[in-house]
């Protein structure tokens, strides 16, 4: 495996299981909030889980990045699943999805 590639599969992994466990802690302080805290949810996730927005960038680089390698390598399957993996961790970062742990 080359370097990029194995940078860019270790890179999307870290960030993809980065914004699993960021979900997983916003849904357990939203499940421990009171009814006024709960009411205001939204400015304790900007003041707590801002930086998550800094992993969304990130995540849409590699996105970006693993477009270039598919447009410049047309026959590695492993472009198309950094291409999965990077799109899924851009939308856990992205989206408030942590509400899918609440159910």
């Amino acid at each position: 495996m080359k370097k990029s590639n194995f940078f860019l599969v270790t890179a999307s992994v870290g960030v993809l299981i980065t914004a699993l466990i960021i979900n997983y802690f916003i849904c357990m302080d939203y499940f421990n909030a009171t009814g006024k805290t709960k009411a205001l949810f939204g400015i304790t996730l900007f003041f707590n889980y801002g930086y998550r927005i800094y992993l969304g960038i990130a995540s849409i680089i590699l996105l970006i990045i693993t477009l270039v390698k598919i447009y410049m390598n047309k026959r590695i399957n492993l472009n198309y699943y950094l291409l999965i993996i990077n799109l899924l961790s851009s939308i856990l970062l992205l989206t408030e999805v942590w509400f899918v742990f609440m159910k």
